[in-house]
């Protein structure tokens, strides 16, 4: 294939001429410019596939996003879920620790009702320290609870900051592609705007 500008030399040599040019000038201004390389030019075809690419890499980045924010929400959700299971299964152990504690205490009350003033003391005492022991426990548990939740929470905000973060990239990308097709379509238009500039109207 031939990459020049396809121009008739001759009327184009004429044109110069009848504008005043020299006739040497004028074939050699013809014969230069029908010998211009514009392999190097974007054709519509060209523009129209990049156009093309530039549009499907757009919607894989979209899609991409998408399938993120669903798998964060995902996980989300599953975290929820663990936290909610979680403490209904503490809830259940408190309660059967209460319920075990009420057992307990009612035959405490029943053994110290059948022995003398000296057992009801020690009964006091034990009775003392096994809601001590309760109140350490519940406190345990609920230290844990808080742990576990301020890690989650650290966890869901971390990940979060790193989607914003691919989000960020992601519109950068798409704007930058944007750019580089407008800067195109301008060079291209300047080079066409320089080319008609150089030959005189008829």
């Amino acid at each position: 294939m031939n990459d020049t500008l396809h121009i008739d030399t001759l009327a184009f040599s004429k044109r110069l001429k009848d504008a005043g040019a020299d006739e040497k000038l004028a074939d050699a201004i013809a014969e230069g410019i029908s010998q211009v390389d514009i392999s190097n030019l974007a054709t519509k075809a060209d523009l129209e596939t990049l156009k093309q690419a530039l549009y499907n890499q757009i919607s894989d980045l979209r899609d991409e996003i998408k399938d993120r924010n669903i798998v964060v929400d995902n996980e989300f959700t599953s975290l929820r879920n663990e936290m909610k299971i979680r403490d209904l299964n503490i809830n259940h152990s408190l309660e059967n620790i209460l319920i075990e504690m009420r057992e307990k205490d009612a035959s405490l009350h029943k053994e110290m009702n059948e022995k003398n003033a000296s057992l009801h003391k020690k009964m006091n005492e034990m009775h003392t320290s096994l809601r001590n022991e309760i109140r350490e426990r519940d406190e345990l548990l609920r230290k844990d609870i808080k742990e576990r939740d301020v890690s989650l929470r650290n966890e869901i905000r971390e990940r979060d900051e790193l989607l914003r973060k691919d989000m960020k990239i992601s519109n950068f990308q798409i704007v930058f592609l944007l750019g580089s097709i407008i800067v195109l379509g301008l060079t291209i238009m300047t080079g066409l705007i320089k080319f008609w500039q150089v030959i005189p109207s008829p």
